[in-house]
């Protein structure tokens, strides 16, 4: 039996699983915006990445030109840990791990020949400073040709996550639109089904009610709601039970009432003959009387004549 109440539910589950797709909409959206956010973020890396080795190599050079320069050597080595901070945080995802690690392979090789011309010039040997500074500034064009083309990997896939979001943002606000059109469509069609559904047969079994009170105890419950697999149909069918008993209740104390009545009538009439013969034995009774007494008259008479 479909109830209302597993009816109610079922129309109540549809609304909230409609209302769920902008939901799912918006986590996709969330989703492909912090892919995007990501995307950026690395491409700010990348990008310090080659800034910061280029600034290394020039501190390198700043320090070669004045050995002694203590300021130059800080320099060199704030820009060296700034380089293999961000070599550190440098994204390393399927579709560019080998430019990644050329990359990283690349700057540690700048960082080393910079250590190892350092430590060359302190002992006073410049002999391979020439050969170290070629391998120096070829490994930062290096890099900084890899991080171009990884900057440019990286905002080819932020475009086309960008195109993949605006679809998704353009694709959820129609579901959202065509769904708040059904929810405000199925909840007006809802109000009105189950306002006739349910108020309809309970006004029709409220009029039968009345017409029972009034003594029309001949009407009956329409078919139509007996035959309703709800909890309307059970009530239907419960007070059409109710009526029929009632009616054969009623008929069975009109059966009563008329035996009553003709048992009534039948002791009026054997009253009747009671008394009409309790009257004929009064009558005679004093006729007795009379003749007793005209008896005791004579007897008291017939000695005076003797």
């Amino acid at each position: 039996m479909s109830s209302i109440k597993n009816r109610l539910v079922f129309y109540f589950s549809s609304i909230i699983c409609l209302l769920l797709i902008p939901l799912v909409c918006l986590l996709i959206n969330y989703y492909l915006q912090s892919r995007y956010q990501k995307t950026l973020e690395a491409v700010s890396i990348e990008y310090q990445v080659s800034g910061s080795l280029n600034n290394l190599v020039v501190s390198f050079g700043s320090f070669l030109k004045n050995p002694q320069d203590g300021k130059a050597s800080q320099d060199y080595l704030l820009q060296k840990q700034n380089v293999n901070k961000l070599i550190s945080k440098l994204p390393r995802s399927s579709s560019n791990s080998d430019i990644a690690k050329r990359i990283e392979s690349t700057v540690g090789f700048v960082v080393e020949y910079c250590d190892k011309a350092i430590d060359s010039s302190k002992r006073g040997d410049f002999s391979q400073t020439t050969e170290i500074l070629e391998q120096i500034n070829r490994g930062n064009n290096s890099v900084k040709q890899d991080t171009s083309d990884l900057i440019f990997s990286e905002l080819e896939k932020s475009l086309s996550e960008q195109r993949t979001l605006q679809t998704v943002i353009n694709i959820g606000w129609l579901v959202a639109f065509l769904i708040i059109i059904t929810v405000i469509s199925t909840s007006v069609y809802l109000a009105v089904f189950w306002s006739n559904s349910i108020t309809r047969p309970l006004i029709k079994l409220s009029n039968l009610a009345t017409g029972i009170t009034r003594g029309n105890l001949q009407s009956n419950v329409d078919k139509e709601l007996l035959d309703m697999q709800d909890e309307i149909g059970s009530l239907s069918t419960s007070f059409n039970l109710m009526v029929s008993r009632l009616r054969s209740q009623i008929t069975e104390l009109d059966n009563s009432n008329k035996a009553i009545e003709q048992s009534k009538k039948e002791l009026e009439q054997q009253s009747s003959s009671l008394q009409q013969m309790n009257e004929l034995m009064t009558g005679r009774e004093l006729k007795m009387i009379e003749l007793k007494n005209e008896i005791e008259s004579l007897k008291r008479q017939i000695p005076t004549v003797n």
